[in-house]
């Protein structure tokens, strides 16, 4: 006699927050999405000054307490999308970004947590590895109306969680497993 498999039943969508973050020397910037790619939140977190060097540890509570446990993250299924540090040829400045990264991944790592290198974001959300600040700009604002008036690093960061939405907007039972 021929046993028959039988599927689990899929689950239901999760609700889910995509953070993508964008970090440089001095501080971070995240933006929200929700599983249907709409912005419900941005923050940042930045030195006193650009002089200032952040540390990890304050990269890591800030975003424990102003990122992670927000009351949108704490209702939904949480991925934390960052770019991957990039190398600079300055080396003080290539380190300083790492930093700020390592603090994400520390806090994030409780969560889904993803780093994706700029190219592979930009391609995919752009079309184009290679795209410029206006390019990812003119995106942004299209697709984020309220991101007009706010730094560049706001459009990268929502790019990015875009990225994440897409990878994991529709699959999001399948996240943790």
């Amino acid at each position: 006699m021929e046993e028959k498999l039988v599927k689990p039943p899929l689950l239901p969508p999760q609700k889910i927050v995509v953070v993508g973050v964008d970090c440089s020397t001095t501080g971070y910037c995240a933006v929200f999405l929700d599983e249907h790619g709409d912005c419900v939140n941005t923050h940042s977190f930045k030195a006193h000054s650009d002089n200032d060097v952040c540390n990890m540890g304050q990269v890591a509570d800030d975003f424990q307490d102003n990122v992670l446990e927000t009351e949108i993250c704490e209702t939904k299924t949480v991925v934390v999308v960052t770019e991957a540090p990039i190398y600079i040829q300055n080396i003080k400045v290539t380190l300083g970004i790492a930093r700020i990264v390592s603090g994400i991944q520390l806090m994030g790592s409780c969560h889904n947590h993803f780093t994706v290198d700029n190219k592979h974001w930009k391609k995919d959300v752009l079309g184009n590895g290679k795209a410029s600040k206006g390019d990812i700009k003119q995106f942004a604002v299209l697709k984020w109306p309220g991101l007009s008036g706010m730094a560049q690093d706001f459009c990268d960061a929502a790019c990015i969680a875009w990225w994440g939405v897409r990878r994991f907007g529709k699959n999001a039972p399948l996240l943790g497993e």
